[in-house]
């Protein structure tokens, strides 16, 4: 506590003295070691002198240590000399109104991934790209409509014979070259109710059609007339036939007619076998043995190419295949 001699010249000579004279904040000069404060010189009878004034006890507690704290607390608020920095002036405060930027960190880097990691990566592809090809390989091509073909009579009943031409014959030919040519479709399998000179009854060709599950039935023959002038293409169905029937045999006529260029003699209806049948059946005759011109024809292995690549354009056309 500073006694009732101190004015307020005095005081302001202190805190000059103090900016002066106090220590750096490690208690001693650059170069220089520690070095003990001075102690004033005490007056008589204990009266404080003017260095009493300019140097107040350092005791950290009572009177003196209190007088200390408080000159040092209003010298910081005080007007530092010109040049003299503190060290909160060296900070950078943001303008009034702004914000401070934020602290940019640098994003942490994804730790390295383990060997035996990548190990079992490429493991797990490689297991997966084998499973996939072997499932592939393993699944069984796509299911094939099966028609039945049926070359008329055969064996013990020749069909119509003129100038020693037989029918038998010529169903066969023709018959094997529409499942020749069939072979090539992936989407079509044709089986024939004979393969070979022999007479399946009529029920059995009917019996092998519901047995391979076939979705239609078409016989093949060629016709005859007491008229030599009568030629042509015709296709029949049974008199009860249904409405898939009569496609059959209007799409086999078409494309029949269309691949020979035989005259169109239509579809037509009549009571035939083929009324057992549960599924679309057509019976188409390619042409007349009675008519010289066409059956010299009927003969011909290209023109029987033709009538065969009719008959299957138009089986395909009715299944909807491409």
């Amino acid at each position: 506590m500073l006694g009732e001699a101190t004015t307020e010249g005095d005081l302001a000579a202190i805190h000059l003295h103090e900016d002066r004279a106090s220590p750096s904040p490690h208690g001693r000069d650059a170069d220089e070691g520690p070095r003990p404060h001075p102690q004033p010189p005490q007056a008589e009878g204990g009266t404080p002198t003017a260095m009493d004034r300019h140097h107040p006890p350092h005791s950290p507690g009572g009177e003196g240590g209190e007088g200390r704290w408080k000159i040092k607390t209003h010298f910081q608020n005080e007007t530092l000399p010109q040049g003299a920095r503190s060290v909160k002036s060296c900070r950078r405060e943001p303008q009034q109104g702004t914000s401070a930027p934020p602290h940019r960190v640098p994003p942490p880097y994804p730790p390295p991934v383990p060997k035996s990691a990548i190990v079992l990566l490429l493991f797990s592809f490689v297991v997966v790209l084998t499973v996939g090809i072997v499932a592939s390989l393993s699944q069984p091509p796509p299911t094939a409509v099966v028609v039945v073909v049926d070359p008329g009579h055969g064996g013990h009943d020749p069909g119509a014979v003129v100038a020693g031409v037989q029918e038998k014959d010529v169903n066969l030919a023709i018959a094997l070259r529409v499942q020749e040519r069939a072979a090539s479709s992936s989407g079509l399998r044709v089986i024939l109710t004979r393969s070979s000179d022999v007479y399946p009854s009529l029920l059995e060709r009917l019996q092998l059609a519901a047995a391979v599950g076939a979705s239609l039935y078409l016989s093949i023959h060629a016709n005859y007339y007491r008229d030599p002038t009568v030629c042509g293409v015709e296709t029949w169905v049974d008199t009860g036939a249904g409405g898939e029937s009569l496609r059959l045999a209007r799409e086999v006529q078409r494309a029949v007619t269309a691949a020979t260029g035989a005259p169109d003699r239509g579809v037509h209806r009549q009571t035939l076998y083929l009324r057992h049948a549960s599924l679309p059946t057509a019976l188409v005759e390619v042409g007349y043995l009675s008519c010289p011109g066409e059956r010299a024809k009927l003969l011909d292995p290209a023109y029987q190419e033709k009538i065969a690549d009719g008959i299957l354009r138009g089986i395909l056309s009715f299944l909807g295949i491409p």
